[in-house]
């Protein structure tokens, strides 16, 4: 049940309307450095904390690619609640994803190409569990999931553009301590089926 709700707004975030309403959050800048082969948007350490949600057009068609977002789950058989962090892409991009919704974590100067990483397979309305906070009763909240520590990595993902597919990333951090997940570039190759290099 948990995850069909979470499916369902997923859905309602990607569909609702394009990145230039006002729903969104936080709009992405301007920014944007054209290269030979990748178009690269500075998101300037845009943060999504719990509640707030950031939907991203990569190669700026007036597409959400994908989108950042926080969904509160009550959980009262484990007498404690969750905060997930997740991010969620449309039918026309894709999300590296293999078991538990987990996502590979690149670091800087890894390759990107539609040969996916061991153990993961390339989905589209894909659903990255980046990390989940866990508040008890009693005790300190405790962090889980692979990307509870990020720290300028890369979350891969790929979008479709006349048929074709385009390879790119979204660096990323997580910020446990205060709660927030902080995103602070995004990419996207301008070659179709290309492979592309993180951090470019």
């Amino acid at each position: 049940m948990k995850i069909l709700f979470i499916f369902s707004f997923t859905v309602i975030l990607l569909s609702a309307c394009s990145k230039r309403d006002a729903v969104i959050e936080k709009p992405v800048p301007d920014d944007v450095r054209i290269l030979p082969e990748m178009m690269i948007t500075e998101l300037n350490n845009a943060e999504v904390k719990q509640g707030q949600s950031m939907a991203i057009d990569l190669n700026r068609d007036g597409v959400r690619d994908i989108v950042f977002a926080t969904w509160y789950i009550g959980n009262p058989n484990e007498k404690e609640d969750e905060v997930l962090f997740f991010a969620s892409t449309g039918t026309e991009s894709a999300l590296m994803l293999g078991g538990e919704n987990d996502s590979p974590r690149f670091g800087i100067d890894e390759m990107i190409s539609e040969q996916p990483s061991s153990g993961f397979e390339w989905y589209v309305i894909g659903q990255a569990e980046l990390a989940k906070k866990n508040i008890g009763l009693v005790g300190a909240p405790y962090w889980e999931k692979p990307w509870k520590n990020a720290n300028h990595e890369f979350l891969s993902l790929r979008v479709k553009k006349n048929n074709a597919w385009y390879y790119g990333w979204v660096e990323v951090s997580m910020d446990t301590a205060n709660s927030k997940l902080i995103l602070h570039r995004a990419a996207i190759g301008m070659v179709e089926g290309k492979a592309v290099k993180t951090g470019a």
